[in-house]
């Protein structure tokens, strides 16, 4: 309960004003420059005709799988470490302990945890596709 009335009182002495300036703009900022990226990059990139999988087909192949899902969690990690060494770097007063927590947690979330959930699901689906 300890922590509670520490978490509280640290709460209650920030200011709204001062939780705008320190918290929440520099969010909103960078949630807009992340969206205009992806904006960009979606008018400007070249879009091939959809191709439509042969639903009796063979499902692709693990290796193809393999490379799909680490492609996605190493940019997904990218992106991450460019979105939090920004804010790091340009806005918050923040210890280095703090990149050094966001580097170490995102990488085991991409790595550790959400490479090898979405690897299992890639399987478990083309095992259900094939049937």
């Amino acid at each position: 309960m300890g922590w509670m009335r520490v978490h509280i009182a640290a709460s209650a002495s920030t200011s709204a004003p001062n939780l705008m300036r320190s918290d929440l703009i520099p969010l909103l900022i960078s949630y807009a420059l992340f969206v205009a990226l992806l904006a960009t990059w979606w008018r400007t990139s070249p879009r091939p005709a959809p191709v439509r999988p042969d639903p009796g087909g063979p499902a692709p192949p693990f290796l193809r799988l393999m490379r799909y899902v680490a492609v996605t969690a190493v940019g997904g990690y990218a992106a991450f470490l460019v979105l939090v060494g920004g804010y790091y770097a340009a806005i918050a007063r923040q210890t280095p302990r703090f990149l050094r927590q966001a580097i170490s947690g995102g990488a085991v979330m991409a790595f550790l945890i959400g490479g090898p959930v979405l690897l299992a699901a890639g399987w478990l689906e083309g095992r259900i596709r094939s049937r």
